[in-house]
């Protein structure tokens, strides 16, 4: 279960009894057994037990391990003997090492039997982490429980699980002192294998794991599912679309994962839609029309978990001028204009007013070009979190999603684009936003910058 101290494995010469050579305090029944002598140090890891073995081969002779503390190493004078075993096996716990902490220890293996065998042996000092237990199993999850004595020297817990038989795996990482973690969002019905590593703070890089479990979640479907979310139209564009979204749920497993369910809060029934991804673009919304709208999982079992439902408020009316201006005559910078003159731009305006009522601004000193999108996108590869690094006009809509290598929606953020620093040369907003990706598997993925009507996409790396 843990890394090997130290091994060895060969052919032994046993050595005929000395005077004063001890006699090994559960075994040795014969006139002159054979023995031969091991040395090593306490390592610095009292809490966690090593594990001494002998690789016997096919004889009838018996096997004996035994532990003991001895002076005048490498020339034993006095031996006091601490453990011994005639199973081939010897266990040396916590407690049993720990008034020797630093110390050498001497490992006496011994033939009962009047010959020298000549068989090969193998013995191994081995970390072995404590165990974990299972409980609480659900159709969509189970509690681990950590130990309730941990190693003193420790500085993480890393969970690690599953599905049986795959080679790919989940983890989290939880803070020393955790007695219990309950993992969420499984798959019904199936067999999961989970571990513990165990990391000390003598040297982060030696870590220890716990023997592997198995539990298996109930056959069925079980647990909460969040509201669903509203991504607001930009300001500017059309009222009539929304994007509805909500996080995946692992133990979704049919050919259409999710139902999607919607309707005008005054209708009497709902509009449904099959779908796979965690996401729906609704158009033709009415304007100023309150809506409702909820989602179901649907398990391998045809058993389905609801969602709550969420109201949503679409946005404005088109306003349109019916009042007469009482001054017929303006003028605007220097120049004098009468109501005539801007009668072709009213007719002209009169049936394209933007369709979320909002004022809108138009820029009549010529045609500008587009802003280019320069973007930075760092660090990459990563595994936490990645910025994202850019430009804007004040004001300007922009935002940055994370898709995934098969093109599905996985983060979408809008940006701020109303307040910062100002580049000094451009004149554009400084635009950082970070995204945290710690939740998602490695692989390959992409980011999308949006920046008004423009957009780039950005390779992403997130590494093991």
């Amino acid at each position: 279960y843990g890394p090997n101290i130290a091994y060895w494995e060969g052919s032994t010469a046993f050595a005929p009894f000395a005077l004063g050579a001890p006699i090994p305090i559960c075994g040795a029944s014969s006139v002159a057994p054979k023995r031969v002598w091991y040395t090593f140090t306490v390592p610095g890891m009292s809490d966690v037990d090593v594990v001494f073995r002998s690789k016997y081969g096919n004889t009838s002779n018996n096997t004996i391990l035994e532990a003991v503390s001895s002076t005048g190493i490498p020339c034993p004078i006095s031996y006091n003997p601490i453990k011994c075993s005639n199973n081939g096996t010897l266990i040396l716990t916590a407690a049993d090492m720990a008034p020797y902490l630093g110390q050498k220890l001497l490992i006496q293996l011994t033939e009962d039997g009047g010959t020298n065998s000549g068989i090969n042996y193998m013995l191994s000092i081995q970390g072995v982490a404590p165990s974990i237990s299972i409980t609480n199993i659900n159709t969509n999850g189970f509690t681990v429980n950590l130990p309730s004595t941990a190693p003193s020297n420790l500085t993480k817990y890393r969970i690690y699980y599953r599905v049986q038989g795959y080679f790919g795996l989940s983890y989290l990482d939880v803070p020393p002192g955790t007695l219990t973690y309950n993992i969420t969002n499984l798959i019904g019905g199936t067999n999961y294998d989970i571990w513990v590593a165990y990391y000390n703070s003598i040297n982060s890089n030696q870590i220890y794991y716990s023997p592997t479990v198995l539990a298996s979640t109930l056959i069925g479907c079980s647990g909460t599912l969040p509201a669903p979310s509203v991504t607001l139209p930009v300001t500017g564009t059309t009222c009539t679309k929304a994007t509805i979204t909500w996080p995946t749920f692992a133990g979704a497993g049919t050919a259409f994962k999710y139902r999607f369910y919607y309707k005008k809060s005054s209708a009497s029934g709902y509009s449904t839609l099959a779908l796979n991804d965690t996401f729906i673009n609704l158009t033709g919304l009415a304007l100023n029309t309150n809506y409702d709208f909820y989602y179901k999982a649907i398990c391998p079992t045809s058993v389905s978990l609801s969602s709550v439902a969420s109201l949503y408020t679409n946005c404005g009316t088109p306003k349109k001028g019916t009042e007469t201006p009482s001054n017929p005559i303006y003028v605007i910078n220097g120049v004098t204009f009468t109501n005539p003159d801007f009668r072709e731009i009213v007719l002209a305006s009169e049936n394209q007013v933007p369709e979320d009522g909002l004022w809108h601004y138009v820029d009549l000193s010529g045609a500008s070009e587009p802003q280019e999108i320069n973007a930075m996108v760092y660090p990459n590869p990563t595994r936490d979190f990645v910025n994202i690094e850019f430009e804007s006009l004040v004001g300007s809509y922009a935002s940055i999603e994370l898709m995934s290598s098969d093109g599905k929606l996985l983060i979408s953020k809008k940006a701020n684009t109303l307040s910062g620093l100002l580049n000094p040369k451009t004149n554009y907003l400084m635009i950082k936003e970070r995204l945290e990706i710690d939740k998602f598997s490695a692989g390959m993925y992409y980011l999308k910058i949006h920046l008004q009507d423009q957009y780039i996409t950005k390779p992403l790396i997130i590494r093991f």
